[in-house]
């Protein structure tokens, strides 16, 4: 019986191939990311999908987190600039929006529905303010597939360029569920300034694959004391706005008061009788 059902499952495939991609999922993830001197990251993400006209109709879209918070509750957000988007190989019209702390890329054209089967779509941009700074090395921390696509993702793979004169000191990746840190991957490239790490399962849906690679230090800019202070401020603006409004409102209206809203001096009043 059992070779009955494998022989038909075979026929199946040979005279339906389309069979085998009846399931919406992320075929491949490959991601380049090169280090710049600067410490700016160029990022190139190339994802091929099978659509179904299910959840992927007009295309996809790809969540990028660029705002964090720190141990004291102050937010940290990245610089992001948006380089390249294609589709199979052209460039494809896209929308952006932010999604609390995720910069959301839409991909393919609202009125139109894209045919079932494979696509590839590539986007570049480069971020800043990226880069971890130790006191011996220093240290590219990279989710490099996001963890919230409802799609498994087949296999994916991260090609790490480092500037000139740098080299990986440190491989390390985690492999599942936000916060796990699985081992099912591999490394290789230690000593060189272009590592590679792979993937070696399937991910299912919301699982992903994030990097660790510490290299020589000195060799990027690590930011100055003035950098950091501007970008403290850039990314909560917000909350000293606020703070801004609490103390200076009240000292508005407190001087007004006593400008123009306190009563003038009387003079003396004598009665007569």
């Amino acid at each position: 019986m059992n070779r009955l059902l494998a022989a038909f499952a075979i026929l199946v495939l040979a005279f339906f191939p389309q069979a085998a991609l009846a399931r919406e999922q992320i075929r491949s993830f490959n991601a380049e990311i090169r280090v710049n001197a600067d410490a700016s990251l160029d990022v190139t993400e190339i994802i091929t999908v099978n659509a179904e006209g299910a959840d992927i109709r007009r295309g996809i879209y790809r969540d990028i987190p660029l705002s964090s918070t720190d141990e004291r509750g102050f937010a940290d957000r990245k610089g992001f600039d948006l380089l390249a988007v294609e589709h199979n190989g052209e460039p494809s019209p896209y929308h952006t929006e932010w999604q609390g702390r995720f910069f959301r890329i839409y991909i393919g054209d609202a009125d139109t529905y894209i045919p079932r089967g494979l696509h590839t779509y590539l986007i570049r941009y480069r971020t800043t303010r990226q880069l971890r700074y130790f006191d011996s090395f220093d240290e590219l921390y990279w989710n490099v597939t996001g963890n919230f696509w409802t799609f498994p993702i087949l296999a994916a793979e991260a090609r790490i360029s480092l500037p000139s004169g740098a080299v990986a000191t440190q491989l390390k990746a985690y492999v599942g569920a936000y916060a796990e840190s699985g081992g099912a991957y591999t490394a290789r490239g230690e000593g060189t300034a272009t590592p590679v790490f792979t993937m070696t399962r399937q991910l299912n849906s919301f699982e992903g694959m994030t990097i660790a690679v510490g290299f020589t230090k000195g060799i990027v800019a690590a930011p100055s004391q003035a950098s950091s202070w501007l970008s403290f401020l850039w990314s909560n603006k917000g909350l000293f706005l606020l703070y801004a409004g609490w103390l200076f409102v009240p000292l508005y209206y407190m001087i007004a008061w006593m400008k123009v809203g306190r009563d003038p001096v009387m003079e003396t009043v004598i009665p007569l009788f």
